[in-house]
């Protein structure tokens, strides 16, 4: 549901060229880590947001389009 409202987009800003950045900040316990990378079978935005980039890679038919991915994610606590 998080992905879809707001990952979704973010996607498509950086598939057009555009660096993006999601940030998450909140009281500990409130569900960031769970959204952000999710727990189990549920898979928070972060792993749904890469296998979109490689899935959108994979069904390009181009043979002289090149791809370069650079992914970080830091976490704060405390």
């Amino acid at each position: 549901m998080v992905y879809k409202a707001v990952g979704v987009e973010i996607l498509d800003n950086a598939w057009q060229g555009y660096h993006c950045c999601l940030f998450a900040y909140g009281q500990t316990g409130a569900g960031k880590s769970y959204s952000m990378v999710g727990y189990g079978a549920n898979k928070g935005i972060v792993p749904i947001s890469c296998e979109e980039i490689f899935n959108r890679i994979r069904q390009n038919t181009n043979p002289t389009k090149e791809y370069e991915v650079d992914i970080s994610m830091l976490e704060i606590y405390n």
